[in-house]
């Protein structure tokens, strides 16, 4: 709070003081609403409240009010210029609106003004992974001064493993993650959850989630042991981990929101692994291997993992639901002109994007162009899109912007649209996959950074290579040609449900088989003290 404020009316800095007490206590609860209207209440008395502008600010963010979140968050550092949580966490709004560049600038300051601050670090590096001048190289420096700045510092008192070194027994495999939820992340490894074979292991989920939804609930259905850890320090956790004797510990969050990257360095495990959740590597020492195939990670990129990469035939399945609509005719067909589609985060467009969207959108005159996420839920945050496409001389009439919805009818827009043209550099990973399921391929770049390569392996799985360009000219070219290509974009479309659930993709059991030998093979190592290598698995 504002000092001169509570000095000129100190009554009401006492009333602000009370509600805002109170509002982060529901805050701990996860009642956005109550915290919302405490929040309000305090500012009603003290308008320059740090704390309840910085708490609001996060409660809009959790509520998808990325404009409003901006706003209180801005609020509170006019007070308080220096304070480097209301950084760190503006640099997540700025993200999800697509402003890379001011998300990196908050950071760095924040990172100035407190160098021991690694979850700033870490949303550093997330920032960096969707800049599109960040590649392997740049990546690798950046999560590697994280490695080196803190994560050698809390793994040098880690203790011996004591897990019994016989290379056939039953495996312990501890999952650690914060989007045991509604999130795109678990329909990426709940084929793994729920596909293992319990006579060989047993499935042990650690869970970040704090507010627990559905898909929560469901997760703790594939668990032989659930532990719920959001409130747990990071000692603490590694600890329980240790007495829960995990053999293999996976981390599916890597540098995302809610990681627990600081528990791996301790290294609680002894053997410990980056999968699925996240697009790249981490950076850590204390990570022994990495899920990739030889599309998203490459031999020549190796040199800038940590992690030694635990190849497989297919960088990943999805968990398609059953109950999704039908795929649809080509709309172009009937409508008489083409419609481009984007599904992705919004924070996924970046300026580099959109220059290649309108590229397109120029040589094909009219052509629309439908985009849909939660971040367009505000009217400011449309009319954003709608000045940035403006400025690469794409006009209003040509957009057609859509808020967000849930999963099942989010699916249901791919059948508004004949062609996806994906973002750059981080392209779709579950939206890929969820619009070949409805029949929609995506004109995709191929990335300078594993996750700008895993969705070329998706599309390469699926057999549709021609859709992968190599350079912004190629993506521009292959977008224009297939809108005169319709019959064979619509044949396409007509099959690629029964492809996709009839191959690799869709083929779950042989890929929890595959994951299983993975897994067999790093432990074998482990048993016999041979250190990690680079290892494929072959169906």
């Amino acid at each position: 709070m504002n000092d001169a404020a509570a000095a000129t009316n100190p009554s009401a800095a006492e009333a602000a003081r009370v509600l805002f007490s109170r509002a982060v206590e529901v805050n701990q609860t996860g009642n956005l609403d109550e915290t919302e209207k405490l929040c309000r209440a305090a500012l009603a008395q003290v308008p320059d409240h740090v704390g309840a502008n910085l708490t609001l600010g996060t409660t809009f963010f959790l509520k998808g009010d990325y404009d409003a979140a901006e706003r209180h968050m801005r609020a509170a550092l006019v007070v308080r210029p220096g304070m480097v949580e209301a950084l760190n966490n503006l640099s997540l709004v700025l993200q999800l609106q697509g402003k890379v560049d001011e998300a990196v600038a908050c950071l760095e300051k924040a990172l100035q003004l407190r160098p021991n601050f690694p979850t700033a670090h870490s949303n550093l590096v997330y920032s960096l992974d969707h800049h599109p001048r960040t590649d392997d190289a740049v990546g690798y420096r950046v999560r590697k001064a994280w490695n080196d700045r803190y994560a050698k510092a809390m793994g040098v008192a880690h203790l011996p493993h004591d897990n019994g070194r016989d290379p056939d027994r039953k495996l312990r495999i501890g999952y650690v993650s914060g989007d045991y939820r509604n999130h795109s992340a678990a329909f990426l490894f709940l084929p793994i959850l729920f596909g293992h074979d319990r006579r060989r292991f047993d499935v042990v989920c650690y869970s970040g989630v704090r507010v627990p939804d559905a898909m929560t609930e469901k997760c703790k259905t594939a668990a032989t042991l659930w532990r719920d850890v959001a409130r747990l320090g990071d000692d603490q956790l590694a600890a329980v981990i240790r007495e829960d004797r995990v053999d293999i510990l996976v981390d599916l969050s890597g540098h995302s929101e809610a990681n627990r990257l600081p528990v791996f360095a301790r290294r609680p495990a002894p053997v410990q692994i980056t999968a699925w959740g996240y697009g790249n590597g981490t950076g850590l020492d204390a990570m022994d291997y990495i899920v990739a195939d030889r599309i998203a990670l490459p031999p020549e990129a190796e040199p800038f993992f940590a992690e030694k990469p635990l190849r497989l035939p297919v960088l990943a399945v999805f968990g398609f639901p059953e109950n999704a609509d039908p795929v649809t005719p080509l709309p172009a067909l009937a409508k008489g002109h083409f419609t481009f589609g984007n599904l992705n985060r919004t924070s996924k467009i970046t300026e580099t994007t959109i220059a290649l969207w309108a590229r397109v959108l120029a040589a094909v005159p009219t052509a629309k162009f439908l985009i849909k996420d939660r971040g367009l839920d505000s009217v400011p945050a449309k009319a954003r899109i709608v000045e940035r496409f403006a400025a690469a001389g794409v006009g209003e009439e040509r957009l057609i912007l859509l808020g967000g919805s849930p999963r099942l009818a989010h699916m249901r827009a791919f059948g508004e649209f004949d062609l996806a043209l994906d973002p750059v550099p981080a392209g779709g990973g579950m939206t890929l996959a969820e619009g070949l399921w409805m029949g929609v391929p995506s004109v995709l770049l191929l990335g300078r950074q594993l996750s700008g390569r895993g969705p070329s392996s998706i599309m390469t799985v699926v057999g549709l290579n021609e859709f992968v360009a190599t350079s912004e000219d190629d993506y521009v070219a292959k977008a224009v040609a297939w809108t005169t290509r319709l019959e064979e974009l619509a044949a396409i479309r007509a099959g690629l449900r029964d492809k996709i659930r009839d191959g690799p993709l869709g083929n779950h059991k042989l890929y929890v088989q595959m994951v299983e030998a993975g897994y067999r093979e790093v432990w074998r190592r482990w048993c016999a003290g041979l250190p990690p290598v680079a290892i494929e698995v072959r169906p």
